[in-house]
């Protein structure tokens, strides 16, 4: 299966490469496109050697290449892992200023979107708009800024089982009617 893996800056950005390598052994074929926030949080070179193909964080100029059309022609499956709170409104919103944002425009294929963030923000992030999207479920534990609540990304050995098809009861598909 060929998985698209979007990485969004968050503090959890760097467990996306647990979940790259979890898919790479399962046998899967990777690419990636990081935001440019998530390099605050996790290598892209780290990225590049676990997928085993380049990573993009904006598209090449004048290369003739419509980047984010042909990535979401390419995947079975596109993932953003973590989804960060910014991510996940501008999706929600119709914004798409990075390439990330931009396959969340045109992507016609299954979408899996694992947020992690802070409880209060969890609790404002309206994921229920995210139509169309299978969206994960936190963990409840300690979060980056030390309070104890929802908001957590899920183990990357979970993430990895949904994304296969193996543990779908910890997702739902949002539509609207």
């Amino acid at each position: 299966m060929n998985v698209l893996i979007g990485i969004t800056g968050s503090i959890s950005a760097y467990k996306a490469c647990d979940v790259i390598q979890g898919l790479k052994a399962t046998g899967n074929i990777v690419k990636v496109v990081m935001t440019p926030s998530s390099l605050k949080f996790c290598p892209i070179e780290a990225v590049a050697i676990l997928s085993k193909n380049v990573v993009m964080v904006t598209a090449p100029e004048n290369d003739g290449i419509v980047h984010h059309v042909v990535l979401s022609d390419w995947c079975d499956k596109f993932v953003i892992v973590p989804a960060s709170y910014n991510t996940i409104g501008k999706i929600i919103n119709g914004i798409a200023d990075n390439l990330l944002t931009e396959i969340c425009a045109v992507i016609q294929k299954p979408k899996y979107i694992f947020p992690a963030m802070n409880t209060n923000m969890l609790e404002k992030c309206h994921l229920e708009k995210l139509e169309g999207w299978h969206v994960s479920e936190t963990a409840y534990g300690i979060l980056a800024c030390g309070a104890k609540g929802q908001g957590k990304l899920l183990k990357p050995r979970a993430i990895v089982e949904i994304i296969n098809g193996v543990k779908a009861s910890q997702i739902k598909k949002i539509s609207i009617s």
